[in-house]
């Protein structure tokens, strides 16, 4: 509404400034002053509402519908319709004024009121149209890099706080480690586990990829602590060839489907049942199975890549970004479900290998 306002007040001083011009230079050339000026002022009228409104529609042309053309595409453009807008603005208003019958009295012969003044009032609205334009663009370009700034900002002190957070939290646990009776040494060897866990969840989000290895060793630690929540109702079995041992994968793959396994086959299960991580080579690729024996699901299995958990849904995500596969879903007999996958061998190079073995 503002730039609607100062629009509309350029237009009518851009209006009066050229009436007062008009009226002056007539001043003591005719006997009828006040007809003289009445009918200069519906003439005035009559030519700037038509150029107004071409002004308007050209404005939506270019601040609408060609905001993102190119500078110099732009620039000719406005060379035609330029003189589309005097073409137009000359003929149209005294069209208009010789419809009502009114006689002329300025005269269409002046080149003054027929190119050169239209042609100002053009360039000027069109320039102070575009210094607005880009005005308002610096103002949110500015206001988007204060966001990020402060998103950065938020972001490093999050991070501060990550890594001081995990290193109190290993401190702490070394500390309740040493404060453990020797008699009481499997509670020790469960906090050293935990502790291997957080650290290997920690480090592994600093890593695109981590070898196979460590991956096994991590969910070995993991499942041991489930172990002691489940006793002998979680039995655990991890199978690798040694040929796949060193290959890359990406970190925390396989603990979502673990977890699932865990929370929805074991769990329910009265009995418990068996995890079985198995991992061998095949054609160039490693072929990834997490099986278990727990209560299954007799649900159409299609269905869980589509409303499966949080976990599960991620981790396909992710093996469908990176390598364009799926997971496979099966039941396992006599109860239980498979879920495998493949992943193209790549071995892991890097000397930074997370490897707790």
């Amino acid at each position: 509404m503002g730039e609607l306002l100062v629009w509309s007040g350029f237009c009518s001083l851009f209006l009066l400034f050229y009436f007062f011009i008009l009226t002056y230079n007539a001043s003591g050339k005719t006997t009828d002053t006040a007809h003289f000026i009445s009918a200069v002022g519906i003439e005035l009228i009559v030519s700037y509402a038509v150029r107004i409104g071409i002004i308007a529609v050209l404005w939506w042309f270019y601040f609408r519908k060609l905001k993102d053309r190119s500078v110099s595409a732009t620039i000719w453009l406005h060379l035609l319709t330029v003189s589309i807008y005097l073409l137009l603005g000359g003929i149209l208003p005294y069209k208009l004024l010789e419809a009502g019958g009114m006689e002329m009295k300025i005269g269409r012969s002046m080149l003054w009121m027929d190119i050169a003044l239209p042609y100002i009032f053009y360039v000027i609205q069109f320039s102070g149209f575009y210094a607005y334009f880009f005005w308002c663009r610096s103002q949110q370009q500015i206001k988007k890099e204060k966001e990020l700034l402060s998103l950065a900002y938020q972001a490093e002190v999050g991070a501060l706080k990550a890594q001081i957070q995990p290193h109190f939290l290993f401190n702490t646990l070394n500390s309740i480690s040493a404060t453990v009776l020797p008699e009481q040494e499997a509670t020790r060897i469960l906090i050293a586990k935990l502790a291997d866990t957080f650290r290997y969840a920690l480090r592994s989000t600093r890593e695109d990829l981590v070898p196979l290895a460590s991956e096994l060793q991590f969910i070995e630690n993991y499942l041991a602590l489930e172990k002691e929540r489940f006793t002998h109702r979680l039995q655990v079995e991890i199978l690798a060839d040694e040929t796949v041992t060193d290959a890359a994968i990406p970190p925390m793959l396989l603990q979502p489907l673990v977890e699932n396994a865990i929370k929805h086959g074991i769990g329910p299960s009265k009995t418990g049942g068996k995890i079985k991580i198995a991992c061998r080579e095949s054609h160039g690729f490693v072929v990834i199975y997490v099986s278990d024996s727990g209560i299954g699901y007799e649900g159409d299995l299609s269905a869980m890549t589509k409303f499966g958990g949080i976990g599960l849904r991620n981790t396909m995500l992710r093996l469908e970004k990176l390598y364009n596969e799926k997971i496979q879903i099966s039941r396992h007999k006599p109860s239980g479900l498979i879920f495998s996958f493949k992943i193209p061998i790549h071995y892991y190079a890097s000397r930074n290998s997370i490897d707790y073995r």
